[in-house]
């Protein structure tokens, strides 16, 4: 699982979790979410390749905090032609990176930056159903 994958490569930077915060979390700390997945076809269906983006987001308690960890995560991420996973990465790109600023809700200093992970799926046999 590429969430996976992409959790054990940051974790070490600073707490990470997937999708929310979780109540009382530490700062500076990173989220991570898959914002969506474009699947490549042939004229004979699907190829087995996907692009998936993600969106990463540090919360610090420092504007400067922020910035350094995010610089951190596009070190550690942009380029990457592997990730801790059983799925073939081939590439992870970082296309977007953006100041949201303080946060009054999270109380803290966030960062977004997107990545998109090139990488390989499993194929089905193109049926829902079983007709055996």
């Amino acid at each position: 699982m590429i969430e996976q994958g992409i959790h054990d490569i940051l974790a070490d930077l600073a707490d990470t979790y997937p999708v929310h915060l979780p109540e009382g979390f530490p700062r500076p700390c990173i989220t991570y979410r898959r914002i969506s997945s474009v699947r490549r076809m042939s004229h004979d269906g699907p190829v087995g390749l996907v692009s998936s983006r993600f969106q990463i987001t540090i919360h610090a308690s420092d504007h400067l905090e922020a910035v350094r960890l995010a610089d951190r995560v596009r070190v550690r991420l942009d380029g990457r032609v592997d990730l801790p996973t059983a799925i073939k990465v081939s590439l992870v790109e970082i296309v977007n990176e953006l100041d949201l600023g303080f946060s009054t809700e999270a109380d803290s200093w966030q960062i977004a930056t997107d990545a998109i992970v090139h990488h390989g799926e499993e194929l089905g046999n193109g049926s829902d159903t079983d007709n055996s």
